[in-house]
């Protein structure tokens, strides 16, 4: 009993607005559906992904609590499936694996302790633990990755950021959008 007490109050207890359906249609109502998941006592990493990769919902982690997940998220697909992807969706502005590739190969490479300008005058720095992507005249960085590499390539696209942490061709390209300050995706190449 004392056990179970001490891992209730260590964990905590669910929010009012956890996953259910009543949040679920509010949110829908709002145009704001998130995707729920559980991603267990460590939580996300600071490269996972903010938006899910089917439809580019914002990505609301309940830690180790999986109540009402499933719930929440078959109420926001099946809403998809008759109206469309909602308005705070992502989706529309990820990329293909080519359209990566491509822009790659107009990047610049950063190696630690060195910065490169890019298109747009985006200054990429890098240092032991991170590479920072910070904007002409702006004092903060838009974006800062833990990199913790020796180097990276960058590229730069109107506000769409594509970085290669390594040169090897299976090593993944992470897609930044600048404007919300948010990794998109992580595109990996198709083994051949």
């Amino acid at each position: 009993m004392l056990i179970s007490l001490a891992a209730l109050i260590a964990l905590g207890s669910p929010s009012s607005d956890f996953p259910n359906p009543k949040r679920a249609e509010a949110d829908l109502v709002a145009g704001t559906p998130v995707y729920v998941r559980s991603s267990g006592v460590v939580g996300p990493g600071p490269l996972s992904p903010r938006y899910d990769p089917e439809f580019g919902l914002p990505i609301e982690d309940t830690g180790c609590i999986a109540v009402g997940d499933d719930e929440y998220n078959g109420i926001v697909r099946k809403w998809i499936g008759a109206h469309g992807l909602p308005k705070n969706s992502m989706k529309p502005r990820f990329v293909t694996l080519e359209v990566a590739q491509e822009a790659m190969k107009h990047g610049k490479k950063v190696k630690v302790g060195k910065s490169v300008t890019l298109e747009g005058g985006w200054t990429v720095a890098m240092d032991a633990q991170t590479l920072s992507i910070t904007a002409k005249g702006a004092e903060k960085p838009a974006i800062q990755l833990w990199a913790a590499l020796p180097s990276a390539l960058v590229s730069i696209r109107g506000t769409r950021a594509f970085v290669q942490v390594d040169e090897r061709s299976e090593t993944p390209i992470l897609h930044l959008d600048l404007e919300e300050s948010a990794f998109l995706q992580r595109l990996l190449p198709k083994r051949k």
